[in-house]
């Protein structure tokens, strides 16, 4: 099997590039528009789907050119938009994204009809559950959804992998569902009230993880490289030495072709070095959904042999 449930948040990307950010009571006028199709949960649809699986999409949009326009784009790529609902009531979500010449940015979301998808939306699609190989999730849609769907996953005994982005608190009773958490180093410190800057605090916090049951930490620190936790050790994977063009959606390109690995039964460390690769090569390119690779892209990628910036070791 190599079927991905992905259950999670469909928005419209808003993007101004400018050579910096602009302070608190700044107004700069170098910016440069541009609009993309985004949301974190299409962006993880879509990179599963260009990773090679086959994978349905549960989300809410508006009524309205956005929503149509992301349902085609989902379709266009392959993925199945049956359970994509249009929103009578709400607008398809929006972000504002700021991006500067070094390729951070910062982003503000306005979350439309992402905050209407229900746990009835969900449990329209719980046969889809039992077919799957992995589910997807994010923090975008409403808690009680998220919920909903672990549950779902956890009594169909399907891997469930959470992207906890935004970080917000979860029920204790859910991480015991979770095969991986896949945090940034934001949101490892924000879940666990422990500081990752340095190896003792990013043990600490995968500690904190793994004691509420959770199988798998796997927090993204950037170009510092991945770490990955389980109950018998650590790792630091490495990341890739590359100048960053955009680096909005990279996280969601990860947590795609991770989803992907794991469908294909690849060991967790297999799957990290494989989602690495993804989502540098996608902060070459600008956008979000624009920017995700597909697998052939990827393969030449890791092929090429590109330098990376740590050696790798465990913790």
């Amino acid at each position: 099997m190599n079927k991905v449930v992905v259950v999670g948040s469909a928005n419209i990307d808003l993007i101004m590039r400018s050579q910096e950010l602009p302070r608190v009571g700044e107004t700069r006028w170098d910016g440069v528009f541009s609009s993309a199709l985004g949301g974190k949960g299409a962006n993880q649809a879509i990179a599963a789907q260009r990773a090679g699986a086959d994978v349905i999409f549960i989300a809410r949009v508006g009524n309205d050119e956005y929503g149509r326009s992301m349902i085609t784009a989902c379709r266009q790529a392959g993925v199945e938009t049956r359970y994509i609902a249009s929103d009578p009531d709400l607008p398809t979500g929006i972000a504002m994204i700021g991006i500067d010449h070094r390729g951070r940015n910062t982003i503000v979301v306005s979350p439309g009809a992402n905050a209407g998808l229900l746990p009835g939306d969900i449990e329209q699609a719980a046969a889809e559950f039992h077919n799957a190989d992995t589910i997807l999730l994010q923090l975008e849609v409403p808690a009680e959804s998220v919920a909903a769907a672990i549950r779902l996953a956890a009594s169909c005994g399907r891997q469930v992998l959470l992207n906890p982005a935004p970080a917000v608190e979860l029920e204790d009773s859910l991480y015991k569902d979770l095969h991986v958490i896949i945090p940034n180093e934001v949101e490892a410190e924000m879940l666990s009230g422990i500081s990752v800057a340095d190896p003792p605090g990013l043990a600490g916090a995968a500690a904190f993880f793994l004691d509420k049951g959770v199988r798998n930490v796997v927090i993204t620190l950037g170009e510092r490289g991945v770490y990955v936790a389980d109950r018998k050790g650590s790792d630091l994977v490495s990341s890739y030495k590359i100048l960053p063009l955009d680096t909005t959606g990279a996280g969601d390109v990860f947590c795609g072709f991770l989803a992907k690995a794991l469908a294909k039964n690849r060991t967790i460390t297999e799957a990290v070095h494989w989602a690495n690769a993804g989502a540098a090569l996608s902060t070459t390119r600008l956008g979000a959904i624009p920017s995700i690779p597909d697998w052939q892209q990827v393969e030449d990628f890791l092929r090429s042999k590109p330098e990376m910036n740590h050696s790798q070791g465990a913790y």
